[in-house]
């Protein structure tokens, strides 16, 4: 739900599944219009690695959970669909580890671009992968603010914000479209 938040106010009409598993109903039709190469409009929560394995190529992967305790930082890292890294890499402390300022780490993951992630069978990574180029440039300020904000939840607002003026910003050249006019009221008596 919070990752369907981010396009408010856009409605979200795709399949939606937090806890989809093998033996939900849909998987078998899931896989097998994956298989022909027909990916469903959809957002399905897994927690069973082999769900991934049988939906490859799924175009969108996020990684989430806690598992990178060992690591005091992580990076910032974005790979293109040849898994060559391209911009830089920026370097975010994670909150309590002996190298962080306290008030850095509020981003816990690890975002990378890659084809597919399988790897994720081996071993854990808190990563995005997505077949798809950016369409927007990324934000050195967005990611700035975002580690230096005091907590969690102050970063979270930041990052609705930066996506809610995104949204404005797509939407404000349809906004004529939206308004009611007494013209198109006659016209459709």
């Amino acid at each position: 739900a919070s990752l369907l938040s981010l396009i408010s106010p856009l409605p979200y009409f795709g399949e939606i599944r937090p806890y989809f598993t093998i033996h939900d109903s849909y998987f078998h039709t899931v896989r097998d219009q994956v298989s022909k190469g027909c990916v469903p409009s959809g957002v399905f929560g897994i927690t069973n690695l082999v769900v991934l394995k049988s939906l490859q190529p799924w175009p969108h992967v996020v990684s989430i959970g806690d598992d990178m305790s060992y690591q005091s930082s992580v990076d910032l890292q974005y790979f293109d669909s040849n898994n060559n890294m391209f911009g830089e890499s920026v370097n975010i402390q994670k909150p309590g580890s002996r190298n962080s300022t306290g008030r850095g780490g509020i981003l816990k993951s690890w975002i990378g671009r890659r084809r597919d992630a399988t790897s994720l069978i081996s071993t854990y990574q808190e990563k995005l992968w997505s077949s798809y180029q950016p369409c927007t440039k990324k934000s050195n300020s967005l990611i700035n603010r975002v580690k230096n904000a005091k907590n969690a939840s102050v970063a979270n607002l930041m990052i609705r914000q930066h996506f809610g003026e995104l949204t404005r910003r797509f939407l404000e050249p349809f906004a004529e479209f939206f308004k009611p006019s007494r013209n198109r009221v006659k016209n459709a008596k």
